[in-house]
């Protein structure tokens, strides 16, 4: 319920700052399938979809992927964009969202560390934290990491370069 409940207060921020745009220009977001930077060096430790939560014994629902790596390490921007929020965010920490047009974001959780601060520019590769935080499963420094059109979740192993 906590998960749904952050999903959603993301989707609210996210309608809430597309209404104070007149337009949001389309940067070529769309194009990039398959073809963006992964967030930050790491295995992959959950992915997007249904799954079984090891600690709690229930389906959850995941709106992104977590992505393990070590303490301090660089969290950057999968592509040009502006960023609409840095900032702790209740269930997930230390968050940065950025805004890439057309109505896509990428969200970035579990920072130990902001480096970027709303309102600004920044390009693809552009580092934006450093992470810090223990995942959901408990096991270790992970980044939650996200990608969404509009309101909605979108796999983000369907966004990113195949390693």
């Amino acid at each position: 319920r906590e998960l749904e409940s952050a999903s959603a207060r993301i989707r609210n921020l996210q309608t809430t700052y597309e209404r104070s745009l007149k337009s949001s220009k389309d940067l070529g977001f769309s194009q990039q399938k398959g073809k963006l930077p992964w967030p930050m060096e790491g295995r992959l430790a959950t992915r997007f979809g249904k799954q079984k939560h090891p600690e709690f014994d229930t389906v959850v629902e995941r709106s992104g992927i977590e992505i393990m790596a070590r303490e301090g390490n660089a969290v950057r921007a999968v592509f040009n964009g502006t960023v609409i929020f840095a900032d702790w965010f209740r269930g997930y920490g230390k968050m940065v969202i950025v805004d890439h047009g057309g109505k896509y974001y990428s969200i970035y959780a579990h920072a130990n560390k902001i480096l970027v601060s709303k309102g600004a520019v920044v390009k693809k590769g552009q580092q934006i934290a450093e992470i810090g935080e223990m995942g959901s499963d408990g096991k270790g420094e992970t980044l939650y990491f996200e990608i969404r059109r509009g309101g909605s979740p979108e796999d983000p192993l369907n966004w990113l370069r195949t390693r």
